[in-house]
């Protein structure tokens, strides 16, 4: 799996308060029902950002999109990380 992150609205990051829109690419095989953990931290030294996120189908070699709403975040983000927690792999 890859991803990359940055501002929903494109572009740069400006003020650290827009929403975050995450791309993620699965290399490997097709699944299904994913679950994944997203953890962020923040440069000003406050608590990590940990939410989850429900993908109902990650294709291979296809991206996925999806926001994390900037209301859901303590602060702004400097490094997301994600894994998967849970899917099913699809034959």
């Amino acid at each position: 799996m890859q991803y990359r992150w940055g501002s929903a609205w494109g572009g740069q990051r400006l003020l650290g308060t827009e929403n975050i829109e995450v791309a993620i690419i699965n290399r490997g095989r097709p699944l299904r029902s994913v679950v994944l953990e997203i953890r962020g931290r923040s440069p000003n030294g406050l608590p990590p950002v940990r939410m989850f996120q429900e993908i109902e189908e990650l294709p291979r070699n296809r991206e996925v999109r999806f926001e994390l709403a900037s209301y859901e975040m303590p602060d702004e983000i400097e490094e997301l990380n994600l894994s998967i927690v849970s899917s099913t792999a699809v034959e």
